[in-house]
């Protein structure tokens, strides 16, 4: 009997450890790969970083911010996502070594937004939320997706740094090696 007690309260300590976690993730930048060319990016990648930067786009911005402000937080996340490699990003298609390439971003979309919209040149019209920035990435060749991703992180006057933070993680989930 003594045992089923100890077991009980182990069992609701877990439990309360567990939630509390996933209320944790809830304040930190959350993404998700939605899809993956297979065989992966990096191979496109590498080609299109191989003789200059990467071109990096943003559509839109967050409440409070301007497409050019993030940019520069774009492609210096972009920059230190990537590991293996040294890469440079910019935001003009004529500075890009290959601009048919790129990543793009969006903020504060619809939450039923493709993210071919990104990639094909539609006009995006955003939604925000008031209590989460939502982002929409994608790794584009020319009008096709390669890969694309969704993130969110809490609206709490962000300072820059969760923003550049979401983009990183988006970045690492867009360029891979491989997938099986």
């Amino acid at each position: 009997m003594a045992m089923s007690t100890v077991f009980k309260r182990l069992t609701q300590a877990v439990l309360a450890l567990a939630v509390s976690g996933v209320a944790a993730c809830d304040e930190v930048p959350q993404t998700v790969v939605t899809f993956m060319r297979p065989g992966g990016t990096w191979a496109f990648f590498d080609y299109a970083t191989s003789r200059g930067p990467l071109l990096v786009q943003v559509l839109t911005a967050p409440a409070g911010y301007t497409p050019d402000s993030v940019s520069a937080q774009a492609g210096a996340a972009v920059s230190r996502a990537i590991q293996r490699k040294v890469v440079t990003a910019t935001a003009d298609p004529a500075q890009a070594a290959a601009p048919e390439y790129r990543l793009v971003f969006a903020f504060d979309l619809p939450a039923a937004t493709a993210p071919e919209r990104l990639c094909d040149g539609t006009r995006l019209e955003q939604q925000g939320d008031p209590a989460t920035v939502r982002v929409i990435g994608a790794f584009c060749y020319k009008s096709e997706v390669q890969a694309s991703a969704t993130g969110s992180l809490p609206r709490r006057g962000e300072n820059g740094a969760a923003l550049g933070e979401i983009l990183a993680q988006m970045t690492r989930g867009l360029i891979v090696e491989e997938t099986r």
